[in-house]
């Protein structure tokens, strides 16, 4: 519900809309559970993962945000080694960092909508959250990564990180830095994309997965592990020790924007099928997700975000494989899906007559986003507005895009010289033809919970995580 109400909020429902959702969500909500005992400063390690803790955990991080202020917090208790990897644990490691980025990223969103609206108990919430998940893809975060930590230092992007805010336009006014084309000697996500789509070692039938289940993901993690490390690796990220660079920050944030959106997007898009739209529930969170990372990297020190964007990264390909790396046609995707989405009922918004001087009078919506917000707003489903609201804030910043900006590197993905940043409001569309136009008198739809298609399953039904 939190979250529901957090993103149409910002999409700017108003009272009456807010109340809707409260009484529509309210029935989903489960009663709060006392937990068996308090959570310490000595003992917090001992309940990790225990869900029944949750509420001792919430008024623990509480107290501690209280105390030691917000960064400090997150400093203490997710990205430092102690809070992951300390000897005085032996075989008991808190990991707290595979759990902020467990369970679909929820712990990680939860945190974002804490830090975008400056509200101090859902930055609590999160922590919680976090302590209450599994430690299931702690393979791709191993001790190792905090190796290269340096000196932490003062957190330089606290006050420099806005041109990749919420509610800032377009980042690049005054840049003149060369696009990621020009940069042939970086090897950016999409060449890490490309290498991976065509390694056929790191697919499940490779290590031997046979029958995709819930737990697929994690044997993907378990078996690939050392792959996913080394690949994550040869990413070009010049966060240097001690000091990040803002501009370099940005650019890994809009790489991941455009990647994320190509695995959830165009692997999603069928043209030889009765839907031509797979709006997969699992990859459609690191859409979500992505959204976060402006708010939250302005909170961390540079290996903290060294750490965040590799760790992310591990994450986001082991799904994607575990999808069966969904094919990626960007040339066919960009020429045949519209930029123009439109609601069904379009047409009889033009039933009267424009007056003369209207510029376009056979336009319906000469803004898309201005058909797609109010029928989000008012849809049902609590997913929806989540992922428009990521879409169209990085149509706002990168939707200018031209073709090619993103063709360098000597790995090249198959047809990316036609990606342009129209992507994100084709996927929008498509989205919205898949989930429906439900204020326009379209049936609402469902988010895909499928296994991928020719993979042989004993559940047929399988998700990756949980909703929140």
């Amino acid at each position: 519900m939190l979250h529901h109400l957090f993103a149409k909020f910002a999409l700017g429902a108003n009272s009456n809309l807010l109340k809707a959702i409260y009484e529509h969500d309210r029935a989903m909500l489960l009663p709060a559970i006392p937990s068996p005992d308090f959570i310490t400063p000595v003992n917090y390690i001992g309940h990790l993962g225990d869900p029944k803790y949750y509420q001792s955990y919430y008024a623990f991080f509480a107290s501690r945000l209280q105390e030691k202020g917000v960064s400090k917090t997150l400093e203490e208790y997710i990205y430092s080694r102690k809070a992951n990897y300390d000897d005085q644990h032996g075989n008991n490691q808190p990991k707290m960092f595979s759990r902020f980025l467990g369970g679909l990223y929820h712990p990680m969103i939860h945190l974002g909508y804490g830090l975008e609206f400056g509200v101090v108990g859902v930055v609590a919430g999160a922590l919680a959250e976090m302590a209450v998940h599994e430690t299931h893809i702690s393979p791709l975060i191993p001790a190792s990564s905090w190796d290269d930590e340096g000196l932490l230092g003062e957190i330089s992007l606290a006050s420099r990180m806005t041109s990749l805010s919420l509610g800032h336009t377009a980042p690049e006014l005054n840049d003149v830095s060369p696009a990621p084309s020009s940069r042939t000697e970086e090897i950016s996500l999409f060449n890490i994309l490309a290498m991976i789509q065509r390694d056929e070692s790191m697919t499940t039938q490779a290590v031997g997965i046979t029958e995709i289940t819930r737990t697929s993901h994690y044997e993907v993690v378990d078996k690939l592990q050392g792959a996913l490390l080394k690949y994550a690796t040869m990413w070009t990220l010049n966060i240097a020790q001690g000091t990040a660079d803002d501009r370099e920050v940005e650019r890994k944030i809009e790489e991941f924007a455009f990647v994320v959106t190509l695995m959830y997007g165009v692997g999603g898009w069928r043209t030889n099928e009765e839907r031509p739209f797979r709006a997969d529930f699992a990859l459609m969170h690191l859409v979500t997700s992505s959204l976060f990372f402006p708010a939250i990297v302005a909170y961390f020190p540079p290996h903290a975000i060294r750490l965040l964007f590799r760790s992310y990264l591990c994450t986001a390909l082991a799904l994607w494989i575990t999808k069966q790396k969904p094919a990626l046609r960007i040339k066919e995707f960009m020429k045949s899906t519209s930029i123009s989405p439109q609601d069904p009922n379009a047409a009889l918004k033009l039933s009267h007559k424009p007056v003369k001087d209207t510029l376009t009078p056979e336009t319906v919506t000469p803004n898309p986003w201005l058909a797609i917000v109010p029928s989000v707003l008012e849809h049902p489903d609590d997913h929806l507005c989540k992922i428009m609201r990521s879409l169209m804030h990085w149509a706002n910043l990168f939707g200018s895009r031209p073709a090619g900006y993103w063709a360098g590197g000597k790995a090249k993905l198959e047809g990316i010289e036609a990606l342009d940043g129209t992507l994100f409001l084709r996927v929008a569309g498509l989205t919205m033809g898949e989930l429906g136009w439900a204020k326009e008198g379209q049936d609402v739809g469902e988010w895909d919970h499928s296994l991928p298609p020719g993979i042989p399953a004993r559940v047929h039904a399988a998700r990756f995580g949980q909703s929140h």
